[in-house]
């Protein structure tokens, strides 16, 4: 489908209306898109000179993750308990971007899953911590988009069955860990399916949420982080590519063009399949446990 992007004017014309009821949250609303006009108007001088503009930073974006990868900044500290999740948000960030690490760098991240995985089954947020659900979704997450028989053969299938098990409670639901509440965020249920404008999506993300030095921002004025860089990445595929059932849209020069991703559950489908196909194909060894 024909990307077209749209002129200042229009864009300028859009901003939020308080309609006389002004509210701290309204007042934010109004600086935030002033910061977003003036960075717009800034792009079209430079669009009217490069028509190959909006361009996605790509190498900048896989250096920067890749950095992330090997060595984390001090500041992340504070997640110690995430660990899984910064994998999973690196790898799946740099598959988007088509620039997977290479297989020693990957298999060194199978490796350090593997401490990880609690002996009850589940994974911790770092090595020797408590399961919790959430850390377990993104180790194996990250492990199906490594998706290397390695990779596979690390999960403990018969320990991660049964702690999932400890967790559901009668009603169907289940706990974020061992006397845990339970949480709908973590069951990944679908409540609704969100229209937007596919283009314009995609046209803040590029114009706008793109750091300089490498790594996406929440918005104008946020400092780069993983967790963002990951999720407007996921964000700007879909906004390409939909559900993946009718035609892409890609705004800007072709190499902005990321993998398609599942809207859902924000990983590629077919790594998906290729992890159910090949636990069908190699059940988990029996244990003895006596």
């Amino acid at each position: 489908m024909a990307s077209v992007l749209r002129l200042f004017r229009d864009i300028a014309s859009e901003t939020y209306n308080d309609e006389g009821f002004a509210s701290n949250t309204s007042l934010e609303q109004i600086d935030v898109e002033a910061i977003v006009c003036n960075i717009y108007r800034r792009f079209e001088h430079k669009a009217a000179i490069d028509p190959s503009l909006p361009k996605l930073s790509r190498k900048a974006h896989c250096n920067v993750l890749k950095d992330w990868l090997r060595h984390l900044p001090g500041n992340y500290s504070c997640l110690d308990a995430s660990r899984p999740w910064l994998i999973y948000w690196i790898l799946h960030s740099l598959w988007l971007l088509k620039k997977l690490p290479d297989a020693e760098t990957l298999s060194n991240v199978v490796n350090f899953l593997k401490q990880c995985q609690h002996k009850d089954g589940g994974y911790g947020g770092g090595p020797m911590q408590h399961s919790h659900l959430g850390t377990t979704y993104a180790a194996v997450n990250a492990l199906s988009i490594i998706g290397t028989d390695e990779a596979y053969d690390s999960i403990d299938r018969s320990s991660l069955q049964k702690f999932l098990w400890t967790l559901r409670d009668v009603d169907g639901s289940f706990a974020l860990h061992n006397g845990g509440e339970q949480d709908i965020r973590d069951n990944k249920e679908l409540i609704e399916t969100v229209l937007f404008n596919q283009g314009a999506l995609q046209e803040y993300i590029i114009v706008c949420c793109q750091s300089p030095e490498g790594g996406l921002i929440d918005k104008p004025g946020k400092p780069r982080d993983i967790y963002h860089t990951c999720y407007t990445l996921s964000g700007l595929s879909v906004a390409q590519h939909g559900t993946g059932a009718g035609e892409s849209l890609v705004i800007g020069a072709s190499e902005t063009e990321l993998n398609r991703v599942h809207p859902l559950h924000n990983i590629a489908p077919h790594m998906v399949y290729n992890a159910v196909h090949y636990f069908i194909r190699h059940p988990p060894p029996v244990k003895d446990d006596n």
